[in-house]
């Protein structure tokens, strides 16, 4: 017997939300990240363009406690209902001194204040009146980060500006390149989302369970699928992942053990999520709301949980 989950947002009620986080965040950013390309960016006074992207990072964390919020309120698991506690107050009372901690220390601190924003929303999340608990140790993510993304990109930074423009505009630099960077991002992938899916429920454990030699093969197979098509692959990728990990996602209790899975109809699914998208796109963005409830809906009402197998 599988027991499926469901989500119930609807988009009205989502509209809001996401019609302050267009205009406090996108739009701005939008308008910052045209300025730079065109070369129209006045620099006489970067004090306040630092101030006044400052405040829109900032006003996209305080948005991102409400959507959190919301998408938990709305989740279901079979006749069960996750339910969100914690208040605005004491997410912001913790999340601004995080990010300031991690721009001033130039990144350094972003992996305990990663930890600490995971373990705020997971102690926050209550299935049957007890709270998600969250054991991943930011000393691990430190050094996971490090090792698989910034040293590499680094690295890649400090070779690419020895390269002549010439060279820097060629095709074969741009496969090269591309190849390079899907290369990398392999082990990052894989190892983010061993460190995040480290909870315990009571007692309960849930963890991934694979290997880096399995995984990485499967993340590196559907990145260059993705890449060789100039990304008409993507929502495929995401799901061949989803599945992938989802198999793999694993409770034990007492000597038994229960994974996930999804009934994955590639063609369906493909099709469906490239409709969402490209009404996202054609909108300017105003459809997400409507495109984040029904492709929501679609994957979650076809993510299951298993029945409680025993260990070997």
């Amino acid at each position: 017997m599988k027991i499926y989950f469901d989500f119930t947002l609807e988009p009205k009620k989502f509209l809001n939300l996401w019609l302050i986080f267009y205009v406090l965040v996108l739009i701005p950013y939008g308008w910052y990240m045209y300025r730079v390309r065109s070369g129209t960016l006045d620099m006489d006074h970067p004090g306040r363009i630092l101030f006044l992207m400052l405040l829109v990072m900032l006003s996209a964390l305080g948005i991102y406690f409400y959507f959190t919020r919301i998408f938990v309120e709305h989740l279901r698991f079979g006749e069960k209902r996750v339910e969100f506690t914690s208040t605005f107050s004491s997410y912001i009372n913790r999340a601004i001194p995080g990010f300031l901690l991690s721009f001033v220390s130039l990144g350094i601190y972003m992996a305990w204040f990663i930890k600490d924003l995971l373990s705020f929303f997971a102690g926050s999340s209550h299935i049957d009146g007890e709270p998600l608990q969250f054991h991943g140790e930011a000393r691990r993510l430190f050094v996971i980060l490090l090792a698989s993304l910034f040293l590499p990109i680094l690295v890649l930074a400090m070779i690419t500006v020895q390269l002549s423009p010439q060279v820097l505009e060629s095709t074969w630099f741009f496969i090269i390149n591309q190849a390079i960077t899907m290369i990398v991002l392999v082990p990052y992938v894989y190892f983010v989302w061993v460190w995040i899916m480290n909870f315990q429920h009571r007692d309960q454990y849930i963890y991934l369970n694979t290997s880096f030699s399995e995984s990485g093969l499967v993340i590196l197979r559907e990145l260059g699928l993705t890449i060789i098509t100039l990304g008409i692959y993507f929502p495929l990728m995401y799901l061949r992942l989803y599945v992938h990990f989802a198999e793999r996602c694993v409770i034990t209790k007492e000597g038994s053990y229960r994974t996930f899975g999804y009934d994955l109809e590639e063609g369906d699914d493909f099709v469906f999520i490239w409709g969402q998208i490209l009404l996202c796109i054609v909108t300017l963005g105003i459809y997400v709301p409507w495109a984040f409830c029904k492709v929501g809906k679609r994957i979650l009402t076809k993510t299951y949980l298993t029945e409680s197998m025993p260990v070997d």
